[in-house]
């Protein structure tokens, strides 16, 4: 329980200090490009960690299977120290003022600018799902499909699949469409494929996880229509 607890603290942490992150190191105009190939990369690794980790459990254990991952978060915390920050991010994190002044003044400013709630909202939309949906696999595959941990891994590798090719392919969507136009169009794939869900039973229907994960890809386009839209003052706050 004490594992767990950590765990999600942790995770709790990554989004909101990631987001500014990728910012900090990345000039406006790379913000898609650098966001979405981020969850890509992102992906591709957890296809490739789930192909391995029967592997590794079965050579490792348990134990030695955290241990593992706890020495790669170590590695992914050396690289934070080592990465260079624009030059304008390095004098604006020198100034930032006690948390509960953060929280004023980004009230403040969401107030100021109403134009900015609906990408808020659709933002946490897609979070929401982003969060639960791999957490409703389980019980859906045991109660609803009958299956086991070998379907569970094949439907999650497939979620991560499409994941990564939604956010190979939104980069082409968006020069041919617009940010918006993507969005609103991977948000559609992702509301067809749970309605397909949610009246399934059987394990056939496989290419549905695929595209939900295709559908949920439009989180980083979200991501990304925040940053454009606010100031960069506020980045991290709202």
């Amino acid at each position: 329980m004490v594992l767990s607890a950590l765990l999600g603290i942790f995770i709790s942490f990554y989004t909101p200090s990631a987001v500014p992150l990728i910012q900090s190191i990345v000039a406006k105009e790379h913000l898609i490009n650098a966001n979405t190939t981020i969850d890509m990369l992102y992906e591709l690794c957890a296809i490739l960690g789930m192909g391995l980790s029967r592997f590794i459990l079965s050579y490792a254990g348990i134990k030695g299977t955290f241990l593992i991952g706890g020495i790669f978060f170590i590695i992914a915390d050396l690289f934070n120290f080592i990465m260079k920050m624009l030059k304008n991010q390095r004098s604006q994190s020198k100034n930032q003022k006690n948390w509960w002044g953060n929280y004023i003044v980004s009230l403040r400013y969401f107030k100021k600018n109403p134009t900015f709630f609906m990408p808020c909202i659709s933002q946490i939309i897609i979070m929401t799902f982003l969060m639960t949906i791999p957490v409703i696999f389980v019980p859906y595959i045991q109660e609803i499909l009958n299956a086991g941990r070998r379907t569970f891994t094949m439907f999650e590798a497939l979620y991560s699949a499409g994941v990564f090719i939604g956010a190979l392919l939104s980069l082409l969507f968006c020069k041919v469409l617009s940010v918006r136009k993507t969005l609103v169009f991977l948000l559609a794939v992702m509301a067809i494929d749970l309605i397909i869900l949610s009246v399934n039973t059987h394990t056939h229907c496989f290419p549905v996880y695929f595209m939900i994960g295709f559908g949920l890809s439009s989180w980083v386009l979200s991501i990304s229509l925040l940053q454009l839209s606010r100031n960069l003052e506020y980045q991290g706050r709202l």
